[in-house]
């Protein structure tokens, strides 16, 4: 008997944008999306995992690191997100009820849109910074 392989299904959602240049990327190479997808998961987890699939890189699983990169407008858990800006998890949720910042809820965690809390950040730092001068 042959060696055979078994996989996992993810759905995964992308803009509009990302799947048109996967399209382009598909019909130039001959190769169809979900292993273009493939490809670049495996790349991507290459850069964090050595062969026995220990994490040998932290810094590439970083939120401000290559995911950040991939994904601008990601949700991430909420304590993450309150960790990276230095904001109490208080103050989010507040700007959470207030409807300054998006919200999903995965399980029992919540998890925000973390360029909402750099968007609200920078605009108190530009204010702020306007009116001292």
């Amino acid at each position: 008997m042959g060696l055979e392989l078994k996989c996992d299904m993810i759905s995964v959602r992308v803009s509009s944008e990302i799947r048109m240049k996967l399209k382009d990327m598909s019909e130039s190479s001959g190769y169809n999306v979900s292993t273009i997808v493939s490809a670049a998961v495996v790349r991507l987890l290459s850069d964090v995992y050595d062969a026995d699939g220990y994490i040998t890189n932290t810094d590439a699983i970083q939120i401000n690191r290559k995911l950040r990169d991939c994904i601008p407008d990601s949700f991430v858990p909420l304590a993450i997100a309150s960790y990276k800006c230095d904001i109490p998890e208080a103050t989010i949720r507040t700007w959470i009820r207030q409807g300054w910042i998006e919200k999903i809820r995965i399980g029992n965690k919540p998890y925000v849109k973390l360029s909402n809390i750099e968007k609200i950040v920078r605009d108190k730092y530009v204010k702020k910074n306007k009116r001292s001068t």
